[in-house]
């Protein structure tokens, strides 16, 4: 849509036409009026993201964009305050959370809100790369719908990264865990969720052999 002088969004427009565009589009779609009071934050915010790192910035745009007109202020300014916090870290968490805290407030109560915090905070104790694989399919469950099984997950992560994993140990459990979560049946994921959690509290040495017994169809008997 073309931009006027006193759209909020003519400050974005002067720093980046293209996304500046982009976010005047997604912000058309909405069905009810947008609050030039959050176009306003959406835009503040982007600017800071962007003069970090451009891809942080975009991520800042994009949650906005599918938080504005669809959650509530508090959930907002909670958005704000935790990419804040995040980019101040540096702009690879920053982005990360600007990603994936989308779903968590789109789809989680308050509970469920800090049960992300305190997983999240145990998985950059081991090390930020921990964190992208576990999040992205985090929020494909909660995309889905599938809080109950995002729940346990988070608990599943906070369990397994709080054990004394090594590097190589902390990279195979980055990898495997979010693979192997995604490709439970829906059906018996919850289940087998709280199993694996189970397994691995009681010796994470033992998850790929459990795994292993699940692909074999072992839960059967």
């Amino acid at each position: 849509m073309p931009l006027r002088k006193e759209d909020p969004l003519e400050q974005l427009f002067l720093a980046d036409p293209s996304i500046a565009e982009w976010v005047a589009a997604g912000l058309e779609q909405k069905a009810g009026s947008v609050s030039p009071m959050n176009v306003a934050m959406l835009v503040d915010e982007t600017l800071w993201g962007l003069s970090q790192e451009v891809s942080f910035g975009h991520a800042i745009a994009t949650g906005y964009v599918n938080l504005i007109g669809e959650e509530s202020e508090r959930n907002l300014d909670r958005y704000r305050d935790w990419i804040r916090e995040a980019g101040r870290t540096g702009p690879t968490l920053g982005r990360l959370m600007a990603t994936y805290l989308v779903p968590v407030l789109k789809y989680g109560d308050d509970r469920f809100l800090e049960s992300f915090r305190q997983t999240v905070d145990v998985m950059i104790e081991k090390g930020i790369y921990t964190l992208k694989s576990p999040l992205e399919s985090l929020s494909s469950l909660l995309n889905q719908q599938d809080v109950e099984a995002g729940s346990v997950y988070l608990d599943l992560l906070c369990v397994t990264f709080s054990q004394d994993l090594s590097y190589s140990q902390c990279q195979h459990f980055s990898y495997t865990l979010p693979k192997a979560v995604l490709a439970f049946s829906s059906s018996r994921r919850v289940w087998q969720i709280e199993q694996l959690q189970r397994v691995i509290a009681a010796d994470f040495r033992m998850a790929d052999p459990f795994l292993e017994g699940l692909e074999n169809r072992l839960y059967l008997l």
